[in-house]
């Protein structure tokens, strides 16, 4: 498996026939809330679409994500009214739309829903299911789960690992749209507890054609195993909150040092930075840098045995699952890895911290045969454009008219740049400097057709590209970054 073409869902697709045709194509969505201001309520709800026809990094590049829709407001937004013109676009992307190709004529193109992702709060609002915390609220299992007690007045739902069936009872598409069906009749009889398996009604993600809202409905690692799972086991260990358990670790200042002689590859976009101090803000970057790369080294020998080898089973599991090139045997490993991981967690830790998102676990290798890797539906990308979005925002007045305003014209900018701009011409200066805002101002030209750009002093080697002077001061820092068609170097003397 090495991209969403391999799962379940998109090859059932080709096999009805929707995307045999090479005018066809498929999007997976996300929607989550996103706080505008720190001092209020205010947030958005944007819909993002990516097109799974193009190429991994094409696709989830910014400027080919679709915007395609926004609640704003006070409130969380109401699904039952924010959806529905989702529904029915899809209804007629099915059907199919007709329009004009030069050279080619009239075409005729379809578009389906294989699958979307999110948070545990968004799924639960979109699907119409119940919260995170609350009975039958896994989205994958018809398991109930537990009620357990984490303080004097807190409690919390909890899924203890089931020995003879770890994922099942399964849901499925058909007893899901039965279950919302007979809680709404639930509700017109004035039941108090109408809810049905954890459904609490009918959901416009459930109407959407050829969409199964259930299997279509990914696990998000960067939530779910990320921000977690990792980061719930890194407080478990160092915070003082769990000092007197007999899991806590007080050698943090140890693994700080570790962590800190640490000298990361290019691939590492996020230095480490110490758990003792920063760990509550520690990015997804940051947890998924440790999971992968450093928290084995770091944590050998200050690790009890039994925890540490018991650690090492989810990090190899997420590894195989990461993957660019996931095998059937892969597959099977993880499983094995993470059902041993879930059952020897109780008894290392607690019941009571076994929540949703350790429960997803044994949910997670089938997520990825319906799917594919981890990495095609994660929240990632997604997290990033709602970045770009926020930068839009100028002012506390009218909000939603300033982003609608200012993606529309960032949509159109490289239009403008085919049809009006010339190739070194001042207007292509005005275009790099509202594509690339990230280009520090006193920025200078390096090289025409590169479109590269230096601070103070040039690159002294540079791939494919020797500049006309070689007298390079000493820096403590440089970075280099680009948008679709530029390259940008920066330094810091």
């Amino acid at each position: 498996m090495e991209d969403v073409y391999d799962g379940r869902i998109y090859k059932r697709l080709v096999k009805d026939g929707i995307l045999q045709s090479g005018n066809n194509f498929s999007f997976i969505f996300n929607t989550d809330g996103v706080p505008i201001f720190k001092s209020s309520q205010v947030s958005i709800w944007p819909i993002y679409l990516i097109i799974n026809e193009l190429p991994y990094k094409k696709r989830m590049a910014t400027e080919n994500m679709l915007f395609s829709g926004l609640w704003f407001g006070e409130t969380k937004s109401s699904m039952w009214t924010f959806l529905k013109p989702f529904y029915k676009s899809f209804i007629d992307l099915e059907q199919g739309v007709t329009f004009q190709i030069k050279n080619k004529g009239s075409v005729t193109c379809k578009a389906v829903l294989p699958g979307g992702t999110c948070d545990l709060p968004a799924r639960c609002m979109i699907c119409n299911a119940m919260q995170f915390n609350g009975v039958s609220s896994c989205w994958k299992c018809l398991q109930t789960g537990q009620t357990a007690k984490v303080s004097q007045r807190g409690h919390t739902r909890v899924f203890a690992f089931q020995n003879d069936d770890p994922k099942g009872p399964h849901r499925t598409y058909a007893e899901t749209i039965q279950h919302a069906k007979d809680t709404l009749n639930n509700q017109m009889s004035g039941k108090k507890d109408y809810a049905v398996n954890g459904i609490k009604g009918l959901s416009w993600l459930g109407l959407v054609p050829s969409f199964d809202y259930v299997a279509g409905i990914g696990i998000d690692y960067m939530h779910g195993v990320l921000l977690g799972v990792q980061k719930t086991l890194l407080k478990l260990w160092f915070t003082a909150k769990f000092s007197g358990k007999h899991f806590s670790i007080s050698l943090i200042s140890k693994a700080d040092a570790r962590l800190s002689e640490i000298a990361p590859t290019l691939e590492i976009k996020r230095m480490p930075r110490s758990m003792e101090e920063h760990l509550k803000y520690w990015k997804a970057n940051e947890l998924c840098s440790f999971l992968l790369y450093f928290g084995i080294p770091v944590l050998y020998g200050i690790l009890p045995d039994k925890h540490f080898q018991h650690y090492f089973l989810l990090v190899q599991a997420i590894y195989f699952l990461l993957k660019d090139s996931v095998s059937s045997l892969d597959l099977s490993d993880a499983e094995k890895l993470l059902f041993m991981f879930c059952e020897k967690f109780p008894s290392l830790y607690g019941a009571e911290f076994v929540t949703l998102n350790f429960h997803q676990l044994v949910h997670l290798v089938d997520d990825v045969r319906h799917l594919g890797p981890l990495y095609t539906h994660s929240c990632f990308a997604f997290e990033d454009k709602n970045g770009f979005i926020l930068k839009l925002i100028h002012g506390t007045q009218f909000i939603e008219s300033q982003i609608l305003t200012a993606v529309s014209f960032v949509q159109k900018i490289p239009e403008l740049r085919e049809k009006c701009i010339t190739p070194g011409s001042e207007s292509e200066e005005i275009y790099i400097s509202l594509s690339c805002p990230r280009r520090p101002k006193n920025a200078q030209l390096v090289s025409n057709s590169l479109n590269a750009y230096r601070l103070d002093e040039p690159v002294e080697r540079y791939p494919g590209y020797s500049p006309a002077t070689v007298n390079v001061k000493a820096f403590n820092r440089s970075s280099m970054f680009q948008d679709s068609r530029h390259i940008i170097i920066q330094f810091t003397l």
